[in-house]
């Protein structure tokens, strides 16, 4: 039988949380701190957006949680979490780098993205880190919409899709067997927004690292944590076309 996209992305995923889980030492850092200066601050805010919605006790899915990088914001904040993904392998990680203290308020469940194992009205929030491009988008939409309670809200920081230089590259990374074709069709973009603005009342969205391609011509210039206030600092100036965004962070209502 022929793999499909998703069985080779699973595959791929399947192989790397293997070797960390072999590994005691591969556990990089949780959340955003474990993610280079350059790039961090999309996950910055993404963290601070669910800290600021979450409340003791909500019910929080966490979608294509992988290893667990970001599955343990809402938890600190008082939420019970599920973490769901299609590697099992990667959730067996995430089980693991799960804190002690948070054992108790987390949960994993194998299951496509595409096609939720839970009942309607499930989740008071949903949060998504890199997620939103392995599966289509009009199911996914779908299946979030229902399995949020009214009201509920969904957070993701993901890739965005109209710089031409992200663009190249992804696709450099498609031919060098890094990346699925389908997977690159899936990264969201403007459609993806119009399509989710349609499900959801409120839909805003924050743009971020329109010229994080320059941080490696910057090494020369600088050390990891001024190269980030550069870019960072770039991202507002009124002339940055923010359209050529790398990551955006979504914070949607029901």
């Amino acid at each position: 039988m022929v793999a499909t996209d998703k069985d080779i992305e699973r595959d791929r995923y399947e192989r790397r949380a293997a070797a960390a889980l072999e590994d005691v030492k591969a556990l990089p850092v949780l959340g955003a701190a474990g993610i280079e200066a350059e790039w961090r601050r999309p996950y910055v805010r993404f963290e601070e957006l669910v800290r600021g919605l979450v409340r003791p006790e909500d019910s929080v899915l966490d979608l294509c949680c992988g290893d667990g990088q970001f599955s343990f914001v809402a938890a600190e904040s008082g939420a019970r979490i599920t973490g769901l993904d299609v590697s099992a392998a990667s959730l067996a990680l995430a089980g693991r780098r799960c804190p002690e203290e948070l054992h108790a308020r987390t949960d994993w469940r194998e299951g496509d993205c595409e096609q939720l194992p839970f009942e309607t009205n499930t989740f008071d929030g949903v949060v998504c880190a890199g997620g939103l491009s392995y599966g289509e988008w009009i199911p996914v939409l779908d299946e979030l919409s229902r399995v949020l309670r009214p009201g509920g809200w969904f957070v993701a920081v993901d890739s965005y899709n109209h710089n031409p230089v992200y663009r190249l590259n992804r696709w450099w990374h498609q031919v060098r067997g890094r990346r699925t074709v389908s997977v690159n069709r899936r990264i969201p973009s403007r459609r993806w927004l119009a399509l989710a603005r349609g499900r959801f009342s409120r839909v805003e969205v924050d743009y971020f690292g329109v010229f994080a391609f320059c941080a490696p011509l910057l090494r020369c210039l600088a050390g990891p944590a001024r190269r980030a206030r550069w870019l960072d600092s770039w991202d507002t100036c009124a002339c940055t076309p923010r359209e050529w965004a790398f990551k955006i962070v979504v914070n949607a209502r029901l």
